[in-house]
């Protein structure tokens, strides 16, 4: 068979797992709008079966990225919430850099070879650009409160990135991120409705971040343009 037809069979594979994990509800039935909803019997059943409820949520979870199905901000509140927030954190980093080096992996195996090497003349100072800045990239992406983590996953996968790169950055750049959002989720149990969880503290945790997220980027250009100076 060739390689051409497998990456089709693949594509559809994905695409079929895709749909009928989305069609079948489980996911959204891990919102935050559900959880307020079932919250006391959902409680009750993580406390006789936490680990059972743990390794779930944290398989559920890493599939949820590696086929690209959004939700990961929600679904690391519900940890925090379910679990508290130093075992969420940790299911969500190893769940998180799993699925993420695992989505970036199949999307640069089906498109991101093809046009890499298509464009490769055209890409050459892009991809030269990320090898010296990429890392300070992914992190500041993965602390920035706003950025869409499965976008990111799908975009290096169409670079030159060293994935082992990638999951490092993203396992290190998770850990703050994923604890701010799991302490978040943990306020969960006293919240009727979802704009409640618009709180000072919510509003603070987001600042911290979006402050922290600016951080790897100075650094990194700070340093480059430090060792240029010395260079003349």
């Amino acid at each position: 068979m060739k390689k051409h037809s497998i990456k089709i069979i693949g594509a559809l594979v994905i695409a079929g797992i895709w749909l009928a994990l989305w069609y079948s509800g489980i996911f959204r039935s891990w919102s935050l709008s559900s959880l307020l909803a079932y919250r006391d019997t959902t409680v009750q059943y993580v406390r006789v079966n936490y680990g059972p409820s743990l390794a779930l949520y944290t398989l559920l979870y890493s599939i949820g990225i590696t086929l690209a199905i959004p939700g990961g901000f929600v679904f690391t509140m519900l940890g925090g919430f379910l679990f508290g927030p130093l075992p969420a954190t940790i299911a969500v980093v190893v769940a998180s850099t799993t699925g993420a080096y695992l989505c970036a992996l199949w999307v640069r195996y089906m498109v991101g070879s093809i046009i890499q090497n298509r464009y490769k003349e055209k890409l050459s100072q892009f991809n030269a650009h990320l090898k010296t800045y990429g890392v300070a990239y992914l992190i500041t992406a993965r602390l920035f409160p706003f950025t869409p983590f499965v976008l990111v996953n799908i975009l290096v996968g169409l670079t030159h990135i060293p994935l082992s790169t990638f999951a490092c950055a993203t396992g290190c750049g998770m850990i703050p991120a994923a604890y701010a959002y799991a302490l978040l989720g943990k306020e969960v149990y006293g919240v009727h409705a979802l704009p409640e969880m618009i709180t000072p503290t919510s509003l603070v945790v987001s600042s911290i971040l979006l402050i922290m997220s600016v951080i790897p980027l100075l650094w990194q250009y700070y340093t480059k343009a430090k060792t240029r100076s010395h260079t003349f």
